[in-house]
């Protein structure tokens, strides 16, 4: 699992920490706390669109799907960048539902 810049080892904070303001803690914490506050309004704008089917009866009838194209480092090894095959980076989730998908399943 990455650490945040603020939690790395002594040794990875030279290599990756060295002279970057991304590894200062209310740096760290600004970033993330700027990324929780979007997934927060996604999470607000996806509970309309699901109530607005709800309301609609197209429940039974509709698949919905979501999708990202890519993870978001955070300042995790002091960039914000996507240039490494880190997980943070890379991840894509990928959330369907609806008739004929099967419930919890990976």
């Amino acid at each position: 699992m990455e650490q945040g810049c603020t939690n790395l080892s002594d040794a990875s904070t030279q290599y990756f920490c060295q002279g970057s303001s991304l590894c200062e803690p209310d740096t760290v914490q600004r970033l993330r706390h700027n990324y929780a506050a979007k997934i927060e309004r996604l999470d607000t704008l996806l509970g309309g669109y699901l109530r607005a089917i709800a309301e609609r009866g197209e429940t039974e009838t509709t698949v919905t799907c979501l999708a990202s194209d890519h993870g978001e480092m955070l300042a995790d090894r002091a960039t914000t960048a996507k240039s490494k095959p880190w997980n943070s980076a890379m991840s894509v989730p990928l959330i369907c539902a609806g008739p004929g998908i099967a419930r919890d399943q990976v």
